[in-house]
């Protein structure tokens, strides 16, 4: 449920017109939004998905799925928001590196397949084998196939 005051930026309108104009409905919105919000349900809800086996989520996806805003964990929560958070990046930075190392063999395979043909295994030429030369642009892919290269006798 929105806060008054998000309901009047949506609107357009200052927050003192809202609250001068309909004070009781402020005050139910309030009474509401307090109502919802039960700390010690969050914080349990919050630990369990910290401590989880599943795959790590977003703090926002967290939020959503708890129907909170990201900034009320946050603002409640500063170091669960932060290890949840972290975890969550520490498993997309340890994802990247697997995807990153399976090019890099993927790449090293390529070569070693198109030299074998006779054929001088350039970027273009593995890269079309291996679905993209893009995957050059990554530092790490671009050195496999240097190093592989090297290995097999072509000249930088």
């Amino acid at each position: 449920m929105p806060s008054v005051i998000e309901i009047a930026k949506s609107l357009e309108y200052p927050v003192k017109i809202f609250e001068h104009h309909f004070p009781e409905l402020c005050a139910a919105i309030l009474e509401k939004r307090l109502l919802r919000l039960d700390i010690n349900d969050l914080r349990m809800k919050l630990e369990a998905i910290l401590a989880s086996e599943e795959e790590p989520i977003s703090v926002s996806e967290v939020a959503r799925r708890l129907g909170y805003s990201s900034r009320t964990i946050f603002n409640r929560f500063p170091v669960l928001y932060s290890a949840i958070s972290g975890r969550y990046q520490n498993f997309r930075q340890q994802r990247k590196k697997e995807r990153v190392e399976k090019l890099c063999q993927a790449v090293q395979q390529a070569t070693i397949v198109i030299h074998e043909r006779g054929e001088h295994p350039t970027s273009t030429r593995v890269g079309s084998m291996i679905g993209s030369s893009i995957h050059f642009k990554i530092p790490e892919v671009r050195l496999a196939w240097r190093k592989k290269m090297e290995e097999l006798g072509y000249e930088g």
